[in-house]
């Protein structure tokens, strides 16, 4: 039962996708395109989490060496990274800062970049600094972003607000619809131990957190990268 507890979890966030997507015919390349490449990121990470953060079931797994991943790391970011690029789109255009730009080379080369720099400073942190690989990725995520609205000061509010409320629904899922149809999972598959201890309903703070860094940063980052025609309004 275990090895559907992953699938499970990836399950609502996937539904959440499909929907923004076909309700967002004029950015669908841009969710697309955002989706699949950071998607990379949810096997990559696992390189770090299964060492020191928890060590999940998969329905489909596979092995390089010491490296262990599955199709759900893939499709879970896949499906998070692209609802909340959606969403904040979504905030954006009432806010009217402005259309995305066409996908574009340049704006592909500045997020390959960016990841390539969150590989760099995972290594560092969590080798160097010895720290927990799910802090240093939260860590990396609010440096990032500390840049990214320094240039875009005008998005914070909004952003903040977008957050937690993607960390609220994340937490939702994980209490509600993961855990009680996997009782006893967090014991099985998290490192308990090695982190802070601190819980909300039962659920391990970092999940949340974590949630919230991802969309702070990941919503906004295709814009970010991106031409916008409306340079006054994004």
């Amino acid at each position: 039962m275990d090895a559907t507890a992953y699938g499970a979890l990836a399950a609502p966030f996937v539904i959440l996708w499909i929907v923004l997507f076909l309700k967002s015919p004029g950015i669908r390349a841009a969710i697309l395109v955002m989706s699949a490449l950071s998607g990379l990121a949810g096997p990559i990470g696992e390189y770090w989490f299964l060492r020191d953060y928890w060590h999940p079931g998969y329905a489909l797994q596979t092995a390089v060496w010491d490296w262990r991943f599955g199709l759900e790391d893939y499709v879970l970011t896949f499906a998070m990274v692209g609802t909340v690029m959606a969403l904040f789109e979504k905030i954006a255009a009432r806010k009217k800062w402005g259309p995305l730009a066409p996908v574009s080379w340049k704006s592909l080369f500045r997020m390959d970049m960016i990841g390539n720099l969150g590989i760099l400073l995972t290594i560092l942190f969590t080798s160097v600094f010895d720290m927990n690989s799910i802090y240093a990725i939260m860590l990396i995520l609010l440096i990032f972003s500390s840049v990214l609205y320094g240039r875009k000061p005008q998005w914070i509010p909004a952003a903040i607000l977008f957050a937690t409320a993607f960390s609220m629904f994340y937490w939702m899922v994980f209490r509600f619809a993961f855990m009680p149809f996997y009782p006893g999972i967090l014991e099985k598959w998290w490192n308990l131990e090695a982190l802070w201890g601190y819980r909300i309903a039962g659920v391990p703070v970092e999940e949340p957190l974590w949630a919230f860094s991802v969309a702070l940063f990941v919503g906004p980052l295709y814009r970010a990268c991106s031409e916008v025609r409306d340079k006054a309004g994004g």
